[in-house]
């Protein structure tokens, strides 16, 4: 037998067990590794997954957090276009909130003077803020615009105008001059100069012992006044609107700046205190000198005592015996004006069936200046410009 001749363990020795048992321990720690480098794969991925996720739900609050701040923006913008008026300007100093915006915004905005009384600047911000309130805000979004006062256009040519028929009597005076009321340092003349002492609509019966210049307007002219004064419909709905409102009224006593302390004129609101009424005051200087409401009477109004300035429209009858206004007088009534205590700079419409009167003295001087600061005040405003959104 040759001695160098290996010979095999038989199996089942021991040492056949153990080369057995390394072969399989090492197969079995491969899958494990295996597994386990799967599984580390898998949850890497898993959280590459939700990171994403969370990224496009972060980006999906943010852009709607961006559209809510836009939107709500616009619509305090587009509050402000229509609500604001020439003669809110009064209190443009300071911010206005707007609650009416969705949970979870806040809206802010303000106008400011931008040049010459005709221009302003409107600035609109709304804000989306997270769970933390303010200080985790979504998104902050910022409109900003300019706003033009646009005063409405009545096509005026004599310090009267007249429907049905008007008497002139007693010394009355129906002045064509442009004339300033007493103290006004008036520009160039806007609207022009009058072309005549009375403008009529076709059908109208004019007695008069000195009979005056007299022109005949369309009939078109009516609607388009009171369209342009929010009378009649159909109206632009950024037309101007009343800011005073009265029933009938009867020896109302008009004492604006008698009752506010110099430099100081509190503003009239509907419905206006009785009995001493706040209708602005058209001395100069005086306390409200610079307040031209649009006072709206829808009903008849007999005897008033004191002066005004602006807009006076009246639904019914004027019986006027001891009145001073500087601006425009629109009578859808009846027009009497009686008495050497009754003095109109600006321009009078008489639009009812009348007869309507003037007499014993009454004085109506067309004034185109006055006339331009009534509309001035009650102008309503339009953007100009504006500017995309931004985050300031």
């Amino acid at each position: 037998m040759n001695r160098n001749t290996a010979v095999a363990p038989a199996r089942g020795t021991p040492g056949s067990e153990t080369s057995a048992c390394l072969t399989s321990n090492g197969r079995d720690g491969g899958a494990i590794l295996l597994v386990l480098a799967a599984a580390a794969v898998t949850g890497f991925l898993a959280i590459g997954a939700l990171a994403a996720a969370s990224e496009l739900h972060r980006q999906e609050l943010t852009e709607r957090a961006i559209l809510q701040a836009e939107l709500s923006a616009e619509v305090v913008f587009a509050e402000r276009v229509v609500g604001w008026g020439v003669r809110d300007a009064v209190g443009a100093s300071a911010w206005e909130t707007h609650p009416a915006v969705p949970p979870g915004m806040s809206a802010r905005s303000l106008v400011q003077p931008a040049g010459a009384g005709v221009l302003w600047r409107l600035h609109a911000v709304a804000e989306r803020t997270g769970p933390g309130g303010a200080a985790h805000s979504l998104a902050v979004r910022s409109r900003i615009a300019f706003l033009k006062a646009r005063p409405p256009a009545i096509d005026l040519r004599a310090p009267v105008t007249v429907r049905g028929a008007l008497e002139i009597a007693g010394g009355a005076l129906l002045d064509a001059t442009d004339t300033p009321p007493p103290g006004w340092h008036c520009s160039a003349a806007v609207p022009p100069a009058a072309t005549a002492e009375v403008a009529f609509f076709s059908g109208t019966i004019l007695t008069s012992t000195t009979p005056p210049i007299a022109v005949q307007v369309p009939d078109s002219m009516e609607p388009a006044t009171l369209r342009a004064l929010s009378l009649a419909t159909p109206a632009d709905p950024r037309s101007l609107r009343p800011t005073i409102l009265h029933g009938d009224l009867a020896a109302p006593s008009l004492e604006a700046s008698g009752v506010s302390p110099p430099g100081s004129c509190p503003l009239a609101a509907p419905p206006d205190p009785l009995p001493a009424l706040n209708w602005g005051d058209p001395a100069r200087p005086s306390a409200c000198d610079d307040y031209f409401p649009y006072v709206h009477v829808a009903g008849d109004l007999t005897h008033p005592t004191g002066a005004g300035q602006g807009i006076l429209v009246v639904d019914g009858d004027l019986l006027a015996t001891e009145l001073v206004w500087a601006g425009l007088v629109v009578v859808r009534g009846t027009a009497t004006l009686q008495g050497p205590s009754v003095r109109v700079h600006g321009a009078v419409l008489a639009l009812g069936a009348g007869p309507h009167e003037i007499s014993g003295g009454a004085e109506i001087h067309w004034s185109s200046c006055a006339i331009a600061a009534a509309m001035r005040a009650g102008a309503v405003v339009t953007p100009v410009t504006g500017m995309p959104w931004s985050a300031p």
